[in-house]
């Protein structure tokens, strides 16, 4: 059963791995939490677990640390395609920034590792929208902005890659080298646009002659009850992870009373001896603890489900034309 400690630890970890939950979230802070919360896992060696919280970082905001990290946990788990992208990407934000110093640490690390990659050079049209595929996998954003410079790809393995805007395609597959060279470079370009034939002018009077003319096609309309009960659910959501915020510092407060009974008269060290004297104090204590920290894990990841739940159905209930209509 968790005590107030885990229950301090379960709601830090999941404010940030959930920070999206609240819809005032500055993206910055979103961005500098999730980078934090990858730090930690970096420093207790878990890489694995670090660098999701990294990609999510960079997903907000680009930054050299976010790039580092992922690059030295990416060598460490023996990524060095991941690694040396990364320190690349490090190099350049580095460099906008003015800072010269991680600007050629970063440098002289990808450049280390650069024997054992294939670079990839592709040179991007300027669509906001574009979509670049590598071997199945959607590149981030980040990682597109490679790509004109050079993105490294495993050496002496086949790669395709497929760049979409719109209805457009262009697709280039059996792309594949040997370790420390680098790619013809290419070029994404796609066909002219279809322009859509003016429709044929109506004759006057067929209207009023009977002819029927073409109504223009409706929007869906959003579902009223998958909106409303999404909304529902994520708020819901929210306070319980609220909730369970609260008990969490409450189990806090209780373990503190049982170390402070556990150690009064001095002489006592908590919770290996303890006077005798408090010992009802102390078990009373830490059972209102263990009782409160259960109570906010439960809250924290009941509320985490209930904000996912709500955000599927809040974006699900609106018609997918209507979502994408402002980009397009």
């Amino acid at each position: 059963m968790p005590d107030a400690k885990d229950a301090g630890v379960v709601f830090g970890a999941i404010a940030a791995i959930a920070p999206g939950a609240f819809a005032q979230t500055d993206p910055r802070e979103t961005a500098q939490a999730y980078f934090e919360a990858g730090r930690r896992y970096l420093e207790q060696g878990d890489c694995a677990a670090a660098l999701p919280r990294f990609v999510q970082s960079l997903r907000l905001e680009e930054g050299v640390g976010a790039h580092l990290s992922y690059a030295t946990c990416a060598t460490k788990l023996g990524d060095v395609v991941g690694a040396w992208n990364h320190y690349r990407g490090a190099e350049r934000i580095a460099r906008t920034k003015g800072d010269e110093q991680r600007a050629r640490f970063s440098a002289k690390a990808a450049s280390d590792l650069e024997p054992s990659v294939v670079r990839l050079r592709i040179a991007l049209p300027p669509n906001e929208d574009l979509r670049v595929t590598l071997d199945g996998r959607t590149l981030e954003k980040y990682e597109q902005t490679l790509l004109p410079t050079g993105l490294a790809v495993s050496a002496n393995e086949t790669h395709s890659v497929i760049a979409e805007a719109g209805t457009d395609t262009w697709r280039r597959d059996d792309l594949r080298g040997a370790p420390g060279t680098e790619l013809p470079s290419l070029s994404v370009t796609f066909g002219p646009s279809v322009v859509p034939a003016p429709p044929t002018p109506t004759a006057p009077g067929a209207e009023r002659d009977g002819a029927t003319r073409e109504a223009p096609p409706s929007k869906p309309a959003l579902d009223p009850a998958m909106h409303g009960t999404g909304i529902i659910l994520a708020g819901a959501g929210a306070a319980s992870m609220l909730a369970g915020g609260v008990f969490g510092l409450l189990a806090q407060g209780s373990l503190s009373g049982a170390k402070d009974a556990c150690t009064a008269g001095g002489g006592f060290a908590y919770p290996q001896s303890c006077n005798p004297t408090r010992r009802d104090d102390v078990l009373d204590a830490n059972s209102r603890a263990s009782t409160q920290a259960t109570i906010a894990s439960i809250a924290l990841i009941g509320g985490v489900a209930l904000v996912a739940a709500g955000a599927v159905l809040f974006f699900t209930s609106q018609p997918r034309h209507a979502r994408t209509e402002g980009r397009r």
